[in-house]
């Protein structure tokens, strides 16, 4: 069963919280190497049993890489939308004209 888990960052350490996550697939990245290597060798042996079994725990693996690079994806997405929003916002607030303000009550 998959699960969300939440938490909380300063926006400063985005970057650096998502280099974190990024670790977790490039040490999966490094088992699915390991275990391409070990199936080439039980396919030498002509072991097709053994490796077909290799073979599903491997694209497990690569699974767990997909849901993780996408969540990446999507917090990274999030980091630049905000971080773009913070470029086009003059001193936090939007740009109002006073023009008419008073325009909508009458006069007593």
């Amino acid at each position: 069963m998959r699960v969300k888990i939440s938490y909380g960052a300063e926006i400063e350490e985005v970057p650096e919280e998502v280099g974190e996550l990024f670790a977790y697939v490039s040490q999966k990245g490094r088992a699915v190497l390991h275990q391409a290597q070990m199936i080439e060798g039980i396919l030498e042996e002509d072991d097709l049993e053994s490796a077909m079994l290799l073979m599903e725990k491997m694209r497990k693996t690569l699974v767990q890489m997909d849901k993780r690079i996408s969540d990446i994806q999507m917090i990274s997405a999030g980091y630049i939308q905000h971080s773009q929003g913070d470029k086009n916002v003059s001193d936090g607030r939007p740009d109002m004209g006073t023009a008419g303000v008073n325009d909508s009550f009458p006069d007593s």
